[in-house]
């Protein structure tokens, strides 16, 4: 899991939020309750703009 996070966060820095959502989601299919990786993804797609998939209600 801590692989797919560090090669997610390679890529929030570089800006290339998608390839940064994909490796932040095969790290939460690997440990699903993982508040860390919650919080990545919800950092990207507040980046990319999408403010309502980014905080569920």
């Amino acid at each position: 899991m801590d692989c797919y996070v560090n090669l997610g966060n390679v890529y929030s820095c570089l800006e290339k939020y998608d390839d940064a959502l994909e490796n932040f989601k095969k790290a939460l299919m690997l440990e699903e309750k993982s508040s860390t990786v919650l919080f990545d993804i919800g950092n990207i797609m507040y980046l990319k703009g999408d403010k309502i998939e980014a905080v569920p209600s």
